[in-house]
């Protein structure tokens, strides 16, 4: 679907769910019967006049046979039952958790004398803190209410993650007239570091029609299972694939980017890169095995075959355990095998999409590329010499790319990673131009030299590289 057409229907739905839910509170008590003792909306009715709508228009399936079962028993000392449970199509891995209240259940408040706090968000991160910190129920600063709220959730997060491996994406609590997304529950609710208010969303029900679009971003299924695989460790593998169903296996890199440094100045780069191991089942699902190792690209490396050698050496590491769990000796396959990740499905018709390679993840500025039998999408120097790293040398031949050679590593737009007369540096115009449609990398550096990237013979034919001015 075109992005804005989805955006559209979505909070044009949103607000249709919404003016229902007005229609049905605002007829309550408003017959001819006597309605004085009738409490106010539950629960259930939240849910099925409001909640399951949402999640619909969402693209979740409700139901047993459906991606959002509701009800779903997590297994602990004693069963615990989520309200609605997102899971994975395929592999049925948590992806969303939505834990529903009662229509009427006001949004958190300061609770006690002289406790004032402005803003929503940052009374729900005082509550956790105060949670994480085993501090008494009694002294929350908030209704006491949402201590138990808090409680309830940490207990969810926890127990997916210590008994069942999984680290659910997100999870929502909400009574309908107000919804807290906790954007990365793990980090929030598990983590020892303190709370901020970028892993919080916090919105009124007079907030969700300008707020759809980061609804819908946060929350929709093909963000959270449509266009991402499920990431495994390799001791889990043989809980999703057995050996006879094995197709094909993969290196890969699951990659971070990070612009780092003070506010005062110019943020720099920083790249984490993890390896990963991409295995194909022979249903064409794909899982990701990874663990948690990883190998910052920074500006400490002047040069990079360290840190290529170090996740070289991880990388057959992942694999050989990856072959070790599955009882078979792993060889990846080359990357021209790669069927590439599912596309999206759109309502209108569209060309025929090439393979993809790099995986957008649903955190922003994270991705998985497929680099087949590499082990890094960096070549450790380029294919061939070329004096056209250097921007001067460029400028002779009146293809200097911008005013100035690039002297420092740049974060911002356009991201350059390598700076001027590095070999993994190119500054010539037209090469940047004619890639432009073409590039796998350029969301994470739009300056690398395509001959020292493992994905050039995918993006240009023999010819198509013969013809660059790379090496003249």
């Amino acid at each position: 679907m075109n992005g804005s057409r989805e955006r559209s229907d979505f909070r044009n739905a949103l607000a249709a769910l919404l003016d229902n839910m007005e229609d049905e509170t605002s007829d309550r008590g408003t017959n001819s019967y006597d309605r004085a003792a009738e409490p106010g909306v539950l629960e259930h009715v939240t849910r099925r006049l409001f909640l399951d709508g949402l999640l619909t228009e969402l693209g979740w399936s409700l139901g047993v046979r459906g991606d959002m079962p509701e009800e779903a028993r997590v297994r602990a000392d004693t069963t615990l039952y989520i309200d609605y449970m997102g899971v994975h199509p395929d592999v049925r891995t948590p992806l969303l958790i939505v834990e529903a209240k009662a229509w009427d259940v006001p949004l958190i408040n300061s609770r006690g004398p002289g406790r004032v706090v402005r803003r929503d968000v940052d009374l729900v991160i005082l509550t956790i803190e105060h949670f994480k910190a085993g501090s008494a129920r009694e002294d929350c600063p908030a209704a006491l209410a949402w201590y138990d709220f808090v409680e309830q959730i940490a207990g969810y997060v926890r127990e997916l993650r210590d008994r069942h491996g999984h680290d659910v994406p997100r999870v929502v609590l909400t009574s309908g007239q107000w919804m807290v997304i906790f954007v990365c529950p793990t980090k929030t609710f598990l983590s020892p570091a303190a709370v901020d208010d970028e892993q919080i969303i916090v919105l009124r029900k007079e907030d969700y029609l300008a707020e759809s679009t980061t609804i819908l971003d946060l929350l929709a299924r093909r963000v959270l299972a449509g266009d991402s695989q499920s990431f495994v460790r390799p001791s889990q593998l043989r809980g999703y694939i057995e050996p006879d169903t094995l197709s094909a296996a993969f290196h890969a890199v699951h990659v971070k980017y990070e612009a780092t440094g003070s506010s005062r100045f110019a943020p720099k780069p920083r790249i984490l890169v993890y390896p990963v191991v991409v295995l194909q089942r022979t249903d064409n699902t794909l899982l990701m095995a990874i663990e948690d190792t990883e190998f910052p690209l920074d500006e400490r490396q002047d040069s990079i075959l360290d840190h290529l050698s170090e996740v070289s050496d991880a990388a057959e590491q992942l694999l050989r355990r990856c072959g070790e769990m599955l009882g078979l000796e792993l060889q990846a396959a080359p990357l021209t095998q790669f069927p590439g990740f599912p596309v999206r499905p759109r309502r209108v018709e569209a060309a025929t999409p090439d393979r993809v390679l790099v995986n957008d993840l649903p955190e922003r500025n994270e991705w998985v590329m497929v680099t087949g039998s590499s082990r890094h999408y960096l070549r450790p120097a380029p294919a061939q010499e070329c004096r056209f790293h250097a921007w001067s040398a460029c400028n002779q031949v009146a293809q200097g790319c911008g005013a100035n050679s690039i002297a420092f590593r740049v974060a911002t737009s356009p991201r350059s990673f390598f700076t001027d007369n590095q070999p993994h540096h190119c500054a010539h115009q037209h090469v940047i131009d004619v890639r432009d449609d073409r590039c796998h990398i350029a969301a994470i550096d739009s300056r690398t030299c395509c001959q020292a990237c493992h994905y050039s013979p995918i993006c240009w034919s023999q010819s198509e590289m013969a013809a660059l001015p790379c090496g003249t």
